[in-house]
């Protein structure tokens, strides 16, 4: 999934809180490093392995893992909307993503949430 304005999107999301915002970005970026460091791209697959792997490396609870899936969901239905919209959005491998997403995004980069 290529959707580099992602970060954008996200922050004129005025449906989430400015704190769900800051919060969805950091489990975005966590989801897209995820991808990138395994070469794959971001798409349904790859998000069931990153919960379950995020889900065992941080020992959560089932709480804490709806919080990182709810920002993911957004990052899909976000993309679908703006290809429905006809905004393109491909499916390429992630580094063009994460490398785009990056470059729009002016926030310094943070680590994945801390369970």
């Amino acid at each position: 999934m290529n959707f580099p304005d992602w970060s954008v999107v996200l922050k004129s999301d005025t449906s989430l809180s400015v704190q769900d915002r800051d919060s969805f970005k950091i489990t975005i970026r966590w989801f897209l490093g995820f991808c990138k460091r395994r070469g794959v791209a971001a798409d349904f697959e790859q998000a069931c392995a990153f919960i379950d792997w995020a889900q065992r490396e941080k020992g959560a609870s089932e709480y804490v893992v709806e919080r990182w899936r709810e920002p993911i969901r957004w990052f899909f239905r976000a993309a679908r909307k703006r290809e429905r919209a006809g905004v393109s959005v491909n499916r390429l491998q992630p580094e063009v993503s994460i490398e785009a997403s990056r470059a729009i995004s002016e926030e310094p980069r943070t680590r994945g949430p801390e369970a």
